[in-house]
């Protein structure tokens, strides 16, 4: 028994190229070449997609049809003038009105919907026609007539859009009648076997040629109805990413709006929380001294050290504070900067060189400003600028236990305003250098820590330095000292 798969890989073989994949061939009847199985639904699709090809073929076709079976009517006069007139009878009056009126109902809607049995009807006419010229002409006509049947065989295969299945129903009958016509008219054997040698062959090969041109076409019907799957496929794919990056969007923008809102409310928290702690730490500290003042003559040098005691707690309150209120106002956003002309050398840093200098005689550190230019004429907010150095001249000596620290002004070679703060301090590790201006962070955490702070001094200058179009660089060795280099641009 032959195997059907086997067949259906043959012709598969035959047709489409060997890069072809089974998943991109459709499954059709080998013999009748219609959809069938799984891809069953789409014999009605591949009619519509192709009708429009199919109705100008259609009409190509018989108008060419029409010019030949009108002209060959010379040939009638010219090979058999005694029978003209029933051959001309036969074309014009017959076959060729109505392959015109056939004509006609390709321009109509109707046409697409009986397409193939008008096809099928108007072949086996025109087919008809040429037999029964020669059957009225005998076995003289025969040998002359009988390729017209050719020609009406490789019109029903290639060019007409008539399906395989019902080309081959047309050819066959009209291959049947002609035989039955030959033997009926005595056709000499050696002429009859002649003529269906040729005509047999020509019919197959006709066979062949039809079969390869459907295949191809229905093919490529079903490439297109793939690609037209895997578009819609990635157009729904796109449909629902556009759908999940909206509601992804609409979800960030949500936390975005939660996350600004808690920034607000934080700031918003910390500046009335700072300013009802400052308020009484103000009195404290004012009645402090006022007491220190007032009992300076009658208490003792350990009472005299507790009110000294209470004065550095509350200053130090007093300043952490003020620096989360200087954090809260800069993060909000609400802080308003005032650009003004100042000298950097005489208006700042020498105010603030002066407010610190008691503090490191106390340690035993030399602090010392020297300026390397007499150009410190500087565009900045004042209250921001004298912040960023009261914070680096403050660490600096609070951080370093031996030595000195020193600030330099001067120009760089581009001709920018640069201040270096250099210290002998305990310097800071390079793994902590990337963390320095985050705010609440510090190198050492937890209660073990040798050094007070909160870790918002240098988060707030490097917020300052920003405000003031101005960069901040550090260096540093651990146990050796640190450099911080502001730029102002």
């Amino acid at each position: 028994m032959i195997n059907k798969k086997y067949i259906q890989q043959l012709i598969k073989s035959l047709f489409l190229s060997f890069n072809s994949t089974i998943q991109t061939i459709p499954d059709l009847d080998l013999f009748t070449l219609r959809f069938i199985g799984k891809h069953s639904h789409l014999e009605r699709e591949y009619v519509k997609f192709f009708k429009d090809t199919f109705r100008r073929q259609t009409q190509v076709a018989y108008i060419i049809a029409i010019f030949f079976y009108s002209i060959f009517a010379f040939l009638d006069i010219v090979f058999v003038p005694e029978l003209a007139n029933i051959f001309i009878f036969i074309r014009l009056v017959i076959v060729v009105p109505i392959l015109l009126l056939t004509l006609f109902f390709t321009t109509k809607e109707i046409f697409n919907r009986y397409r193939q049995m008008i096809l099928f009807t108007t072949i086996v006419l025109v087919g008809s026609g040429i037999i029964a010229m020669i059957a009225i002409g005998g076995p003289e006509v025969n040998s002359s007539y009988y390729p017209g049947l050719i020609l009406v065989f490789i019109f029903t295969y290639t060019f007409l859009g008539l399906e395989f299945r019902w080309a081959t129903y047309t050819t066959w009958l009209l291959v049947l009648l002609y035989e039955v016509v030959s033997i009926w008219m005595n056709l000499p054997w050696e002429m009859f076997v002649a003529n269906n040698f040729f005509f047999i062959s020509t019919l197959l090969f006709s066979m062949i040629a039809g079969y390869s041109i459907e295949y191809y076409r229905r093919s490529e019907f079903f490439m297109i109805y793939l690609l037209d799957l895997e578009k819609n496929r990635i157009e729904s794919n796109n449909v629902e990413l556009e759908e999940k990056v909206t509601e992804r969007t609409a979800e960030l923008y949500k936390a975005k709006e939660k996350a600004e809102n808690a920034d607000k409310l934080k700031s918003t928290f910390l500046a009335q929380m700072s300013h009802e702690i400052r308020t009484p730490i103000n009195v404290l500290v004012s009645m402090s001294c006022l007491l220190k003042y007032d009992f300076e003559d009658s208490t003792n040098e350990d009472q005299m050290m507790s009110f000294d005691v209470i004065d550095r707690a509350g200053n130090r309150i007093i300043r952490t504070v003020d620096l989360l209120l200087n954090l809260s106002e800069i993060q909000a956003g609400t802080y308003e900067i005032e650009r003004t002309q100042i000298n950097l050398y005489s208006d700042v840093l020498s105010f603030v060189i002066a407010d610190i200098k008691k503090l490191a005689k106390n340690k035993g550190i030399t602090l010392s400003l020297r300026a390397e230019t007499l150009d410190t004429e500087l565009l900045a907010d004042s209250y921001t600028v004298n912040q960023i150095f009261v914070q680096l001249l403050d660490n600096a000596v609070k951080y370093t236990n031996s030595g000195e620290v020193v600030v330099k002004i001067l120009r760089n070679d581009s001709g920018e305003l640069v201040v270096e703060t250099t210290d002998t301090g305990i310097g800071i590790d390079n793994e902590y250098l990337p963390n320095l201006f985050e705010a609440f962070s510090q190198e050492e955490m937890g209660y073990t820590r040798k050094y007070d702070g909160n870790g918002v001094g240098l988060a707030l200058v490097n917020k300052y330095c920003e405000l003031n179009n101005a960069t901040i660089e550090v260096e540093s060795i651990k146990h050796s000292g640190s450099t911080f280099r502001i730029t102002f641009k």
